[in-house]
């Protein structure tokens, strides 16, 4: 009998506010930021094989971005074996990944795909999401991976090592907007200037749609500068998502060229993307719910 296939949703990650709140001796940016999740994203299956090697293959809307990456870059790769390695003896896996979301877009496309691959191995070994040799293993495969880990709504601080889950967070309808340009995070934070800025923990007081609208225009985005000095189309896609009429607010995503616009629900987020895509055909548009515990 061919063994079951796994699969999960890696959504992506949507940073609704960045703060650059300081630099370490060894160079990372200390950041506090509020995150959220979206119902759709990347596609993760895996599948115990007969093959001596962890093997993975590519589909899915972007997968030509992914052309020239090496296998042993591969953060999904790396936390099969890490998995394996420190956790649980699992065997041999075939994984397919649909690469529905844009790559260095700002929305954590890779530290999703690899907790997305952390959550199946731990179902199929019988390990709680919750414990803390997963934990301290995907925070080596990366910052942005323990947050992704349980796709909960919550505020990251330090250089990701600051978790606090927001679960009173409201589900809000999202829409994100990409105009077909990759950034690269060095070179956004390496561009970064000005001074840091304090921490802001009254994100968990945040419990209703008016709230939210107020937090996000008020926190903003620390990158942005650097952002749209190295990718000025970002100006074009902000000004657009600030004339939309039933637009709650509106930002820069992370470090990449991802920006979002909020809603009170997906019919409004969906009725608007479907107006944008008929005038910006070449740009990437995706509606759908953000947010939530």
């Amino acid at each position: 009998m061919t063994p079951p296939r796994l699969i999960d949703l890696a959504p992506a990650k949507v940073n609704l506010t960045l703060r650059v709140t300081g630099r370490r001796a060894d160079g990372y940016h200390l950041l506090d930021s509020v995150v959220v999740f979206t119902d759709f994203g990347d596609r993760l299956s895996l599948a115990p094989h007969d093959r001596a090697d962890d093997h993975l293959t590519l589909g899915g809307t972007f997968v030509a971005a992914l052309a020239g990456k090496t296998a042993a870059d591969n953060l999904i790769l790396r936390a099969l074996r890490g998995f394996r390695r420190r956790l649980a003896p699992v065997p041999s896996m075939h994984a397919h990944l649909d690469k529905n979301l844009p790559v260095a877009a700002g929305l954590g496309g890779g530290s999703s795909d690899a907790a997305a691959c952390l959550r199946l191995l731990a179902r199929h070994s019988g390990i709680s999401l919750d414990d803390p040799r997963l934990a301290n293993l995907a925070a080596d495969l990366g910052a942005d991976v323990p947050v992704c880990l349980h796709c909960q709504s919550a505020r990251v601080t330090g250089i990701g090592d600051g978790l606090e889950e927001l679960p009173d967070w409201p589900r809000l309808g999202i829409v994100l907007i990409n105009p077909g340009r990759a950034l690269a995070t060095p070179a956004v934070f390496g561009g970064r200037a000005g001074d840091f800025r304090p921490p802001d923990p009254t994100a968990r007081t945040v419990t209703t749609t008016a709230a939210v609208a107020a937090f996000v225009s008020a926190g903003g985005n620390d990158l942005r500068p650097a952002a749209t000095a190295l990718a000025p189309e970002i100006k074009d896609v902000l000004s657009l998502a600030a004339r939309a009429p039933e637009a709650l607010a509106h930002g820069l995503s992370g470090s990449g060229t991802t920006c979002f616009a909020l809603f009170a629900d997906t019919a409004a987020a969906r009725c608007q993307a479907m107006l944008w895509q008929h005038h910006h055909p070449g740009w990437w548009f995706r509606p759908g719910l953000a947010g939530g515990a």
